[in-house]
């Protein structure tokens, strides 16, 4: 399974590699990072933990300011409906973080060291992609992510809510959620959602889900 994973992980890499500008900047970006565990609360009963990489000094003055590209990962069932924030480590960039990856990405003009992020739900192991539209929103704001810059990650249910987030819309058309991703690299089983989780018509439109039928 490690071996599948590392797999997934060199593919979500590559695609960070072949989607990303061959040309940005006219050096490296500086590697000054911390890495800390947050929590997100959309509202009542909504939490999601958080493990953030980013530039140290992204919220001061100076060159670590600048945006820069995301990678935001979210694993399986197996790793949500706890606090535990040990869990954000057991896969996907943190664990291999954790395991000797310096976090950098390597280019035509030098290393690049885009923000590292990995969610999971706190709440229950089955969040929706509507929930985590808010937690992303929120990141991207927030973190000086640069735009069209994000590169979504998700191995089980985590590639579930990260997929569902493509059709998310707020109103029939608006493509919302679609617009948020430059590229994913997502690995499923066959899922088992509720079928009241799908829009039944494509002019279907709720507080949960706004799109076209699967």
């Amino acid at each position: 399974m490690k071996g599948k994973l590392y797999t997934l992980f060199l593919f979500a890499t590559a695609c960070f590699l072949m989607c990303a500008p061959s040309r940005v900047n006219a050096q490296s970006e500086t590697h000054n990072f911390v890495t800390y565990d947050t929590t997100f609360t959309n509202s009542p009963g909504d939490v999601w933990n958080a493990r953030i990489s980013r530039p140290s000094g992204l919220f001061g003055n100076g060159p670590d300011t600048a945006s820069r590209p995301l990678i935001i990962m979210m694993p399986g069932q197996g790793q949500m409906g706890s606090s535990d924030p040990s869990l954000l480590t057991q896969y996907g960039p943190h664990y291999w973080l954790n395991s000797g990856w310096d976090g950098g990405v390597q280019l035509g003009n030098g290393t690049h060291y885009p923000i590292i992020i990995t969610v999971n739900h706190v709440s229950n192991v089955y969040p929706q992609p509507y929930q985590f539209f808010i937690v992303l929103t929120f990141i991207l704001s927030h973190y000086h992510v640069k735009a069209n810059s994000v590169y979504g990650s998700g191995l089980s249910e985590g590639a579930f809510t990260t997929g569902g987030i493509i059709e998310y819309e707020q109103t029939i058309g608006d493509h919302l959620g679609m617009k948020l991703y430059k590229a994913l690299a997502i690995f499923e089983g066959t899922p088992t959602t509720p079928t009241s989780s799908f829009p039944t018509t494509p002019t279907t439109c709720s507080s949960e889900w706004c799109d076209t039928s699967y």
